[in-house]
């Protein structure tokens, strides 16, 4: 709802709109090219900022483990997922930053538009990394 309420406003009065992956705030946080945030289940929500394109995937422990593992610096803000990093990789160095909170948010997103980083609004929908739970029955 809150997505199609900017939209709307957006659109009705020609606003600029920058959008904030709290991945991608994370590892901004942390300064660091990956974060990651528990995404139950065992699972994962993993973002990866390097050079090139921005990736953001829900991974199991075994995918990551196929994909050779995380590598440099990991942002992490929940201490579980930092303790299961560490255990299941010696290898990346876990930094740990707090919750993101809006006042980080709004100072990420004034960074983007400055840099001209605006979304298009008339084709910017919600962006899930996991299916919806609910299933449509058969019957």
């Amino acid at each position: 709802m809150g997505l199609a309420a900017v939209k709307a406003i957006a659109e009705a009065r020609g606003l600029p709109v920058v959008t904030v992956s709290r991945l991608a705030l994370l590892a901004e946080l942390g300064q660091a090219p990956c974060s990651v945030l528990d995404a139950h289940r065992g699972q994962f929500y993993c973002g990866m900022y390097g050079e090139g394109e921005a990736r953001e995937m829900l991974l199991t422990a075994g995918e990551i483990n196929a994909m050779g593992g995380l590598a440099g610096r990991v942002a992490v803000c929940e201490e579980t997922v930092a303790q299961l990093l560490e255990e299941l990789y010696g290898e990346p160095e876990i930094v740990r930053v707090a919750a993101p909170a809006a006042s980080d948010a709004l100072r990420f997103s004034l960074a983007k538009w400055r840099a001209g980083e605006l979304a298009d609004v008339a084709s910017l929908d919600g962006y899930y990394l996991r299916g919806a739970d609910a299933k449509v029955s058969s019957r």
